[in-house]
């Protein structure tokens, strides 16, 4: 029994190891894992974008709904200005004084100066925001953009994917505020939307 037992042994001992299609075929399947990896690894910063994007359009609508809310409580700090006939109605909000849209009652930002319409909008969201700037240069490291319209509205983009000087161009990634009825073809009801295509 000890004799046959050492001759399997010295066979066993023969057919140690792998044969070359089996370690062809165990680089092939770790090749194709590592492909799917990085590919989901790739798409992660992307997805992480959209989901910041949307996320960021919900904290907006949130705090703009509030300010909405807040006009119909008895304190209210809401006051009255007359502009050549126009009067115009502004809720304080941490000691910053909006303009409400009279369409809606949303917040309906003045654009000039630029450092007005930032402080107002910073007084409603607490966002980690700059203003857009023409020559692209910024003075802090904040990672959204602000870039206000001629209608009282904004866009809000990742630093970095913010027009240029030399770029003009929207890429679709982006949080897009338009206020209601200050212009032919705006909504009755102020709008946070939010593009995602191109994050």
């Amino acid at each position: 029994m000890h004799i046959f037992g050492n001759n399997r042994m010295r066979q066993m001992n023969k057919n140690k190891g792998f044969t070359l299609i089996e370690l062809v075929v165990v680089i092939v399947i770790l090749g194709i894992i590592g492909v799917v990896a990085s590919l989901k690894t790739m798409e992660l910063p992307s997805d992480a974008r959209v989901a910041v994007m949307k996320s960021s359009r919900a904290a907006i609508q949130s705090a703009f709904d509030l300010f909405h809310a807040k006009q119909e409580m008895v304190n209210a700090n809401i006051t009255t200005e007359d502009h050549e006939g126009n009067v115009q109605h502004f809720l304080t909000i941490n000691g910053v004084k909006i303009l409400i849209n009279k369409n809606d009652g949303y917040p309906l930002f003045r654009v000039l100066p630029r450092e007005r319409f930032l402080k107002e909008f910073k007084a409603l969201v607490n966002m980690d925001v700059e203003l857009f700037s023409n020559d692209d240069k910024y003075k802090t490291n904040s990672k959204f953009i602000l870039l206000p319209n001629n209608y009282s509205g904004f866009h809000i983009f990742f630093r970095g994917q913010q027009p240029t000087k030399g770029n003009t161009n929207f890429r679709k990634c982006y949080v897009e505020y338009i206020a209601a009825k200050q212009f032919v073809g705006a909504p009755d009801i102020s709008e946070v939307k939010v593009a995602t295509s191109e994050c």
